[in-house]
């Protein structure tokens, strides 16, 4: 029992980002640390490498994840250049200290919101959506930048801590609303687009999420936590590869089977959809359809000139002035085909 209090002191220190002042857990930590960040940015790699989809990163979503990958190798980078740095006395070493802990700061912000980017996209996928949510959310993070870079001037040039110690404190809040801002977002749009449609589950949040808050606790392994979380975000979704067309990043026709079972099974019977086809033209009308598919709806690629909308709603009144929005829009493009768009109406087996 009188281990008790050391024991909690050097938790609550590690979760401060503070030295222990016990030799052993210092020295464990320090050299574990540097050591995970190595065993990160190579595992990314190995991952990156090992999965073709994600080598190209023709898919949007294999694009955005992508980035994610290398935004979190920067991240640990970064991490590993705090070694050397800190043991330069100088100005010179505190300035550079300061603008190498901005810098990390920032990237961890801009991907906990590439990874919100990428949920939503899984979730949603239209980058109409995308486009148009998402259009200032970099505003926060460039706020707290600019935040960041006074704070470095007040701790390097300031006559004393008084002058940037409540800059410091506002600056911490601000990002860790921003974080807990990001998450709740994505845990949102998750429990929300579940709600309104009826499919399976591919994207675990919490496989990004827990890992997130491991590294948020223990500072130490904030870089080293952000890259298992994506690892594992990307094994959990990975099982979808199968139900992708690899030519147009569509959904493929065994998926639609396999929606169609799932839903049967859970006594939805009637099904409401939009039926493309332009035949010799699918790989022109491919993005097209993509751009104007709206978030509540499923495209999915049945073969190379067919092409299905899946929607949620049953208001046919509605599907058809979809319909004929996708047809004016086909025929206004520069693909000059005649395709046929028609609103269906089938029912799925128990």
């Amino acid at each position: 029992m009188s281990k008790m209090p050391e024991f909690i002191k050097i938790i609550v220190d590690l979760i401060l980002y503070s030295p222990s002042n016990n030799d052993l857990v210092d020295e464990i930590v320090y050299h574990s640390s540097w050591i995970m960040e190595i065993i990160a940015i190579v595992g990314i790699i190995i991952m990156i490498l090992r999965n073709p989809s994600l080598k190209e990163h023709k898919r949007t979503e294999d694009r955005f994840l992508f980035y994610e990958c290398i935004l979190v190798i920067a991240m640990n980078l970064i991490k590993l250049s705090f070694i050397p740095i800190v043991y330069i006395d100088s100005v010179v070493g505190d300035v550079a200290f300061y603008v190498t802990l901005t810098l990390f700061e920032v990237l961890y912000l801009l991907i906990l919101l590439q990874w919100l980017v990428f949920v939503d996209y899984n979730l949603y996928r239209s980058m109409d959506h995308i486009r148009r949510r998402y259009k200032h959310a970099i505003l926060p993070i460039i706020i707290v930048t600019l935040l960041d870079i006074a704070e470095t001037v007040f701790i390097v040039f300031g006559n004393s801590y008084e002058h940037w110690y409540m800059l410091s404190y506002v600056v911490y809040i601000l990002k860790i609303v921003i974080e807990l801002g990001y998450i709740l977002i994505a845990v949102f749009l998750d429990r929300k687009h579940y709600r309104e449609t009826k499919e399976p589950k591919f994207l675990r949040l919490q496989a990004f999420i827990i890992p997130f808050f491991l590294g948020t606790y223990f500072r130490y392994y904030d870089a080293q936590m952000m890259a298992l979380g994506i690892i594992l975000t990307y094994r959990a979704i990975k099982r979808r590869d199968r139900y992708i067309d690899n030519d147009t990043g569509l959904y493929n026709g065994d998926y639609l089977d396999y929606l169609r079972d799932f839903r049967g099974k859970k006594g939805d019977s009637v099904e409401y959809g939009i039926s493309i086809e332009a035949k010799g033209h699918g790989s022109e009308i491919a993005p097209l359809l993509k751009e104007l598919c709206p978030p509540n709806i499923n495209l999915f690629a049945l073969s190379d000139d067919r092409f299905y909308m899946l929607s949620e709603t049953t208001k046919e009144s509605a599907l058809n002035m979809t319909a004929d929005m996708i047809k004016d829009a086909i025929e206004a493009s520069d693909i000059h085909c005649s395709a046929s768009v028609d609103v269906v109406k089938c029912y799925n087996e128990a």
